[in-house]
């Protein structure tokens, strides 16, 4: 006999039972251990996704575990809802018992059950959905922040997509703010909170949907339509949004969304939109047309074309246009004689209709003739001429604007251009309208030069006119890149700074100069600057680091340089870039006389850069007596060499042992084999120093100078001057 053991609760009680697995584990006789998570995630996946039949979980070991973990997590209606069967097959056609939520079934009866979800603890985990983590387990603190603010519970296990996906367009919207994800989301807190449920979430959906409605577009309006006054908080609804995205966007939408959007207005059926939608966008129309703008005009046009709104257009359409807006929208669908067009042209001109006035003449003229009128216009005639540019051919609007030398025209060609470059392709730099039409051009942001020119050309034509008198500051401003080249190379480049006005100059010297040290850098030929443009190099030179090539050639231009800043420069320089110049940039020292830059070269080309050698040699006459001596010995290119007489080094020797250990004489003399009773106690330091280097140097002890210097060397290992004198002893 078999004995089964079995746990019922009352189905209203169950939903309150938060953990089954004390009598799970009292009913199994041991302790259930925890499934494994991807199992518990897939099983929770599948309950979520699965459509049709249940899925099934293949194997019955961790089955009693997957119920235990599972169940804290839903709420209390899906608890009396909840149903799980271990079975062995499948059911069968007929069957009086409603089928469970999931089934489990042993693994050895996978191939039975065909057609299903089957979830193993061996399947890799799967990409979980939001709702399926959370339902498995993980924590979500924006679901669990839905879930409690919902008044009910479905007991469907859907809710928790639902909850999932009002948590995913919670965080979409804070996150990215838009009025298709705050609808979306307010949509979402409807369904699974109809009422007042979740008042503050909608009113944050709600907050963001007013803010950003303006900027969105038809179908979101439209999706507006259904959501109930009762289902939001109170003062939250998006009534003045709605009004003023129709005032804005309704008279721009195309013929479609027009009637759509008219169509749902005037519908008074069961399937008519909410009243407080209707109500708002009704007004918004009404107020939109009162304000008789050519949009409106324009829009009024298409829908009384349209033949779905025309009950509704009756009521909307107020009396008759009067303003110079709505009659030039309208007046491009009027059929009328000449006759009617001068008499029409009369009332423009009156009234000060630029505009329409520019229509008229168009319509009347063709060409140049309808600009030559529009000029003519007695009051403002920029803009009708506006009105003209837009629409006459560009080679037309260009030719006139050329010729008429008008500003305004000018200005509103530079625009047509600046779209449309091609018309820029006759460009006569050398030609005032055309000049003034460039200028035009690049103020309305067109591109610097059109397709197809000759650009040295242009600049030549654009900088011989400076010289001429036209300073064309705003063309040389903006183009200073474009003209550097041609103006480094122009004959009177020095005449320039003269012409130009104050930006201009300073725009086109800043080019020139870059280029110019473009030019340097690159080992080309290059002409000596003038006083402005060498200024100009050196200021920019200022605010980097300077090459060994551009140093080399500032200092051959006799720029007006600071020696400290030269020696900044060179020490900040690579040992390699001297290789081609160093000893050119040393006549150029020795030429200016500069000890400081001679010194700094010295000290560098003992150590790190060799490659200033050539640099010292040059200049090796501003250097002090001992360092031109210690160069000529050790450092100078082969050659140049020289050796000391025995008296000189004697000289060194007891100059430096005098600087670093005055009193030390006689124990340094000794400690190099010398006896102290041939050297006076009482004469100064430095006579003994030098009665110490003299008997040294005629062998008063066994090595001679190279004895003192190696027990100098012993206190002072990393002195410069005693390892150059060591080595030259040696």
């Amino acid at each position: 006999m078999v004995r089964s053991e079995v746990a019922l609760w009352p189905l209203e009680e169950i939903g309150t039972v938060s953990d089954l697995a004390p009598v799970m584990m009292d009913l199994a006789g041991e302790r259930i251990p925890a499934p494994p998570t991807e199992l518990l995630i897939n099983l929770a996946d599948a309950l979520l996704e699965t459509a049709g039949s249940p899925p099934v979980v293949t194997g019955l070991v961790h089955w009693p575990a997957l119920i235990v973990a599972l169940w804290p997590q839903l709420w209390p209606e899906a608890r009396r809802n909840f149903s799980g069967r271990a079975a062995m097959t499948p059911p069968q056609r007929g069957e009086s018992v409603a089928p469970p939520l999931v089934y489990a079934i042993p693994a050895s009866r996978a191939l039975q059950w065909p057609g299903r979800t089957h979830i193993t603890s061996s399947a890799p985990p799967s990409s979980p959905s939001r709702g399926a983590a959370w339902l498995a387990g993980q924590a979500d603190a924006v679901m669990s922040e839905l879930f409690a603010g919902c008044a009910s519970h479905s007991a469907d296990l859907a809710f928790a997509k639902k909850l999932a996906r009002a948590a995913d367009g919670l965080e979409q919207l804070r996150q990215e703010p838009g009025a298709d994800s705050a609808l979306a989301l307010l949509r979402t807190l409807i369904a699974i909170a109809p009422g007042q449920g979740l008042a503050e979430l909608k009113r944050e959906a709600l907050a963001v949907l007013q803010g950003q409605l303006a900027n969105a577009g038809l179908m979101t309006v439209i999706g507006l339509a259904n959501i109930k006054l009762s289902d939001i908080p109170e003062a939250a609804t998006p009534s003045e949004a709605l009004s003023a995205w129709v005032a804005a966007q309704a008279a721009q939408l195309g013929d479609e969304d027009a009637e759509r959007l008219l169509e749902k207005v005037g519908r008074d059926d069961a399937n008519a939109p909410e009243a407080w939608w209707r109500g708002s966008v009704r007004q918004a129309l009404v107020t939109g047309i009162q304000q008789r703008s050519a949009d409106w005009g324009r829009a009024l046009l298409r829908w009384l074309a349209a033949p779905k709104p025309a009950g509704l257009l009756d009521a909307l359409l107020p009396d008759s246009p009067t303003s110079e807006d709505w009659l030039l929208l309208l007046a491009d669908n009027l059929r009328v004689s000449m006759d009617h067009l001068d008499t029409f042209r009369e009332h423009c001109r009156k009234r000060g209709w630029s505009r329409l006035h520019a229509w008229g003449v168009s319509t009347a003229f063709h060409g140049e003739a309808s600009i030559d009128s529009q000029l003519a216009f007695v009051g403002d005639p920029l803009p009708g001429l506006a009105y003209l540019v837009e629409r006459l051919p560009g080679q037309l609007v260009v030719s006139k604007a050329v010729a008429a030398a008008n500003s305004g025209l000018t200005t509103l060609a530079g625009k047509r251009t600046a779209r449309e470059p091609n018309w820029l392709e006759g460009l006569d730099a050398s030609h005032a309208g055309w000049r003034a039409l460039w200028r035009a051009h690049l103020e309305a942001s067109g591109v610097h030069w059109p397709q197809e020119v000759d650009r040295n050309q242009l600049a030549g034509q654009l900088l011989d006119a400076v010289l001429a008198g036209d300073p064309s500051d705003p063309l040389i401003a903006t183009l200073a890149t474009d003209l550097a080249a041609t103006a480094l190379e122009h004959p009177q480049r020095a005449q320039l700074w003269k012409r130009l006005g104050t930006t201009g100059k300073k725009a086109l010297l800043s080019a020139v100069a870059a280029t110019l040290l473009q030019r340097i850098s690159a080992g080309l030929a290059t002409p000596t600057p003038e006083t402005e443009l060498a200024e100009a190099v050196i200021h920019q030179v200022r605010s980097g680091r300077p090459t060994a090539i551009i140093i080399t050639a500032l200092l051959g231009w006799d720029a007006p340089l600071a020696e400290q800043e030269v020696v900044r420069w060179i020490s900040s320089t690579q040992g390699s870039e001297w290789l081609s110049v160093a000893e050119e940039v040393g006549h150029h020292v020795q030429r200016r006389g500069w000890g400081q830059v001679a010194s700094e070269m010295y000290s560098l080309c003992r150590w790190s850069k060799r490659e200033l050698r050539p640099a010292v040699a040059a200049c090796v006459g501003l250097l002090s007596r001992w360092e031109q001596n210690l160069f000529l010995m050790l450092y100078a290119p082969t050659g140049q060499k020289k050796h000391l007489d025995q008296e000189t080094l004697a000289r060194y020797v007891a100059e430096i042992g005098a600087d670093i250990a005055p009193d030390q004489a006689l124990d340094y003399w000794e400690r190099a084999g010398g006896e102290r009773k041939w050297i006076s106690h009482t004469s100064r330091p430095d006579a003994q120093w030098r009665d110490v280097a003299n008997r040294a140097r005629h062998g008063g002890n066994a090595r001679g100078l190279t004895a003192l210097i190696r027990e100098l060397r012993k206190d002072y290992p990393n002195n410069d001057t005693l390892q150059e004198l060591s080595r030259i002893l040696k």
